[in-house]
């Protein structure tokens, strides 16, 4: 499933899960933190053709390996999660 079919069907079930849990989330950030770690991890998850048309196409004309996107995607992922991780704790303390 591509990275933004992934967050067309997140989002909506995960904002109406995080309405029901309004009070736990408020000391992280509330809803809204949650779903932009939602919008971060589907645009950093990159490791696969399928994540992204343009990786798709990339793939497709035989530019890159499988191999060498999932060596680079497995890095981009790893930091991109300290980095997202760091942004929702900032972003939910000022809040």
């Amino acid at each position: 499933m591509s990275n933004s079919g992934t967050a067309a069907l997140l989002v909506p079930i995960l904002a109406a899960a995080g309405m029901g849990l309004k009070d736990q989330l408020a000391e992280y950030g509330g809803v809204p933190a949650l779903l932009i770690g939602v919008a971060l991890s589907a645009s950093l998850a990159m490791s696969l053709p399928i994540s992204t048309p343009p990786n798709a196409l990339a793939y497709a004309k035989g530019f890159i390996k499988q191999k060498d996107m999932a060596i680079v995607g497995i890095l981009v992922g790893l930091f991109g999660m300290i980095i997202g991780y760091t942004a929702l704790i900032m972003f939910g303390s000022f809040l």
